[in-house]
């Protein structure tokens, strides 16, 4: 249809979430809010180009993917540095979201 549709192609990070997480997790909260988290989005269009685009609906899958065993860190943060020339000072950073990809 060209304009954004929930579930069709406009989500809330609730609903990823909670996608991804298989329900476990229903909102940004706990380890997600404070360690982050990378969830993979994967859409999949089967189409009959013959049909009308309202017979074209993709299917969503949505999986997070920082959380598997034997990785280094759960999460998604990275670090960024500010430096102060003039007091001869730097800032270092450390943050915290979430990576869809």
């Amino acid at each position: 249809t060209g304009k954004p549709q929930n579930g069709y192609n406009l989500f809330t990070l609730n609903d990823i979430i909670s996608s991804a997480t298989k329900g476990e997790i229903t909102s940004v909260t706990g380890d997600v809010q404070i360690d982050g988290a990378i969830i993979l989005m994967e859409s999949q269009w089967n189409c009959n180009l013959d049909l009308s685009e309202d017979e074209c609906n993709p299917k969503w899958k949505f999986t997070r993917i920082d959380s598997y065993p034997d990785t280094i860190t759960s999460g998604y943060n990275y670090r960024t540095i500010d430096y102060d020339t003039g007091m001869q000072k730097r800032l270092l950073r450390k943050l915290y979201g979430i990576r869809v990809v």
